[in-house]
């Protein structure tokens, strides 16, 4: 497969216990785009790398993760988003991308974004929020906003992974 060459570096901050599971849609993400660091960890601590990137590109670094202060991704060409260079975005069920949003007070420094009106989510898993997205949907979506970025070829791969996994379950 091809990489898909994207302008908006993006950078994972994933949740430890996400590394190993099967149905991670990250794995999916390293082998679609050319610009893209996965950062394991929990704590500020464990982020110390990116969190010096963002500190040394102020105004060109935002986080997509829905927050009290995050202003909607869709519609919007304000000067801010439009200097994004840098996107982070959190890999973990909300439950534990909440717990690094919340062990990680810098994150709340950066320009925050979220979906006003997030496509429909087709990754099979159990959610409890009705506007859940894998991280792989939330990426597509994000760089599509952005940079016009095809979601399609991102989205086909998580297809073909679901169809697989299918396929492998007993009946």
């Amino acid at each position: 497969m091809q990489k898909q060459h994207n302008r908006t570096k993006v950078v994972i901050l994933q949740h430890p216990s996400e590394v190993k599971v099967a149905k991670s849609t990250v794995r999916l993400l390293a082998m679609t785009l050319n610009k893209l660091d996965i950062y394991v960890g929990e704590s500020a601590g464990d982020f110390t790398q990116v969190r010096e990137l963002c500190e040394a590109n102020p105004g060109q670094v935002g986080v997509l993760y829905p927050s009290a202060h995050s202003q909607p991704l869709e519609g919007q060409s304000t000067p801010r988003l439009q200097a994004l260079a840098t996107l982070v975005v959190l890999d973990g069920t909300w439950r534990k991308a909440n717990k690094i949003w919340h062990c990680n007070p810098w994150l709340h420094t950066l320009s925050g974004w979220h979906f006003a009106m997030p496509p429909s989510s087709h990754y099979q898993r159990v959610a409890k929020r009705p506007d859940s997205l894998s991280t792989l949907e939330a990426v597509a979506y994000g760089l599509h906003t952005l940079e016009n970025l095809p979601p399609e070829p991102m989205l086909a791969l998580l297809h073909q992974r679901q169809q697989f996994l299918s396929g492998q379950r007993p009946d």
